[in-house]
């Protein structure tokens, strides 16, 4: 132990010695200096005066040099007496000690709360809930077996505006005991502890990690996130904070969280009624993640239900105001069908058979079916055939007698009246988009007749 006090002693002497060769150095430099003018002022010209500041600026830096060996040799000096010190009180030479890092800004020593948003925003950034999402940061990962520079992390935000400084960063990671970060040896990177690796997401880690996660709405629109992490802090330590925002990027007034535990969740959610800030504030609505999507979940089902139903409930008011407008131009009961004939039908002679009758109505149409041996008949006035059919029909047989022929006859009306006019109406819609169509005569605007000019 003497011998070690001994050593100290003579190297605080040596540190005196390297002091006067300092300051005999520095007296060299202003003798030089002092040659350097001296030769300026006897021959003067350009190239003495290049001379001149040449030598000065190797003057300058010899003494720079100089006072950084002094300062050194003083640091080590200081270093080992500590050491001796510790010694001589019977304790072990702490790792602190030989290394020190006694440099924490004040800043930060005398702000806790710096610290404790420097530690959880970091914290933040290689917490589970955005490392696993962060692509950008997971490249950078890869890159370094882990680490990531501070000048890197200090691009982002939130971080650069709790200060700039590398020094300040480090020495509040320093304070931090939660165990998820180290810091490299250089102390300008940090990376996520490789004894708190990703977890893996299993189904277990979904149901740990539902059960620590809340939803709460009726924030101010103006709350900050700091508010938020103070505020929903005070029931444990928060994880991860997402402000819900629309598409304009309006705060929605609502959060997701997730709590560093179950039992910081819990607090949350067992509170009887929970303001944000004042008494005078609305209560706020809290339900735990999972359920908040269930019941949007049921919503949405609800609503798409309901949406559905709109939509039958309009096709079907549309397709009711078709058939309202559809059966709006049919006229009803003038479709006619008498059927068995044998041999050969003409169609003139069996509409000339009606028109020629004075009491059998008139006839605007004939259809005539041979393979069916069938021959249907439009009549001009409404409920024209009903009328017509039933003075024609024979009392006894209930059957008629057309041209010498006796056919059963029957009047369309229902489905078999609408079938046989929507047969007519797209008939009618084929001949009018037909080449030439439009159910006129002539040759249409493009014949000779209309092509316009002088003859």
């Amino acid at each position: 132990m003497a011998d070690d006090t001994l050593t100290a002693k003579q190297e605080v002497k040596q540190e005196v010695c390297v002091k006067e060769e300092a300051k005999s150095e520095a007296g060299s430099s202003d003798e030089i200096k002092g040659e350097s003018q001296a030769i300026a002022t006897t021959n003067g010209g350009a190239a003495r005066e290049d001379q001149i500041k040449k030598t000065e600026v190797k003057v300058k830096v010899k003494a720079e040099a100089t006072d950084t060996e002094t300062q050194t040799v003083k640091a080590e000096v200081d270093v080992k007496s500590d050491t001796n010190t510790n010694d001589t009180n019977g304790g072990a030479a702490s790792e602190k000690a030989v290394t020190p890092k006694d440099e924490t800004p004040a800043v930060v020593k005398t702000d806790p709360d710096l610290i404790r948003k420097i530690i959880n925003q970091v914290e933040y950034y290689f917490g589970d809930a955005n490392l696993m999402k962060d692509k950008f940061l997971q490249t950078k990962i890869k890159e370094d077996n882990g680490w990531v520079a501070l000048s890197i992390l200090l691009t982002f935000n939130r971080l650069k505006s709790l200060s700039e400084d590398v020094s300040v960063i480090i020495s509040a990671l320093d304070e931090s005991t939660t165990g998820l970060l180290q810091i490299s040896m250089d102390r300008q990177k940090v990376r996520r502890s490789v004894d708190h690796p990703l977890p893996n997401q299993t189904e277990e880690w979904k149901v740990e990690l539902a059960a620590r996660s809340a939803y709460a709405k009726g924030f101010p629109l103006d709350v900050t996130l700091d508010k938020l992490l103070s505020f929903l802090g005070s029931f444990g330590k928060v994880d991860h904070i997402q402000m819900r925002r629309d598409r304009e990027k309006k705060f929605k007034r609502s959060v997701f969280v997730i709590f560093v535990s179950k039992e910081g969740c819990s607090k949350f959610m067992d509170q009887e009624e929970l303001k944000f800030e004042t008494d005078d504030a609305e209560p706020l609505l809290r339900q735990m993640k999972d359920d908040y999507f269930n019941v949007k979940k049921e919503a949405r089902k609800q609503m798409k239900g309901n949406k559905q139903k709109e939509k039958e409930e309009e096709r079907i008011k549309q397709a009711k105001a078709t058939e309202d407008e559809f059966q709006a131009k049919i006229t009803h009961g003038t479709i006619m069908v008498l059927s068995g004939f044998e041999g050969k039908m003409d169609r003139q002679d069996v509409k000339n058979f009606f028109n020629d009758k004075d009491d059998c109505g008139t006839v605007v149409w004939v259809d005539l079916h041979e393979e069916k041996k069938e021959v249907r008949l439009r009549f001009k006035e409404e409920n024209q055939a009903k009328d017509i059919l039933e003075k024609l029909k024979d009392p006894d047989t209930g059957k008629v007698k057309v041209l010498s022929q006796t056919l059963e006859g029957l009047v369309l009306e229902g489905d078999e009246e609408s079938s046989h006019w929507k047969g007519i109406f797209e008939s009618q819609s084929r001949k009018r988009k037909a080449p030439g169509g439009g159910g006129g005569r002539g040759r249409g605007r493009g014949g000779k007749r209309h092509r316009g000019g002088r003859r």
